[in-house]
């Protein structure tokens, strides 16, 4: 019995390698933990060179929104050229699909407010002189810029309020769904677009030029 009760008192071997076995055990089922939150995560997801560049045109259209809004005319020449810039630079795309309805809605936003404020004589009147400098530069700007688009913009005048339409809302065509759907050469294209975008608005094949 005394033998009994002294192995009983001592811990065994294997009760001294229980607790060492523990923490490897432990450490490898965080590390395995980690792993599977990993995983879970899923794949990255690598945008199209046509998502990535309209996705920074509809984000500046959004700029451009919200300078119409505030009536911030330094900004919005800004913006205006930069979102020119975009188009541009998606030169190849818009060469197989057209212009996207929202850049020529842009325009027609852009105008309209041009028109509006310097109708108001008392609110220009107002202005600091660099907003006034740069609402007189857009004038010319935009003058110059839509004359360039007018086959496309005049259709699309008579039936969009530039004030209170929004150049991102669009029901009849795919351009609010351009992160959804990507179209082959026979599906849409430029007839999906504005009318008189035949791919690069020009004859001569290119892309429409950037504002000056």
């Amino acid at each position: 019995d005394e033998s009994q009760l002294g192995s009983g008192s001592q811990p065994s071997s294997d009760d001294e390698d229980g607790p060492k076995q523990a923490a490897p055990l432990g450490r490898a089922a965080f590390l395995k933990s980690d792993s599977d939150d990993s995983d879970e995560e899923g794949p990255r997801v690598v945008k199209s060179t046509r998502d990535r560049r309209w996705e920074a045109m509809t984000s500046m259209v959004k700029s451009l929104k919200n300078d119409v809004k505030i009536n911030d005319w330094n900004s919005l020449q800004s913006d205006f050229d930069a979102l020119n810039r975009l188009l541009a630079k998606a030169a190849a795309i818009v060469a197989k699909e057209g212009v996207p309805k929202f850049y020529y809605k842009a325009l027609i936003m852009v105008e309209a407010q041009v028109n509006k404020t310097l109708e108001d004589k008392d609110a220009k009147k107002k202005m600091s002189s660099t907003n006034a400098k740069s609402l007189n530069s857009m004038r010319q700007k935009v003058r110059k810029h839509n004359k360039d688009h007018e086959e496309a913009l005049a259709p699309l005048r008579e039936a969009f309020d530039g004030l209170k339409d929004d150049p991102l809302d669009d029901d009849d065509d795919d351009d609010d769904d351009w992160m959804d759907e990507e179209e082959s050469d026979d599906e849409g294209g430029a007839d999906a677009k504005a009318p008189g975008a035949k791919g690069p608005a020009a004859a001569d094949g290119k892309a429409p030029k950037a504002a000056a």
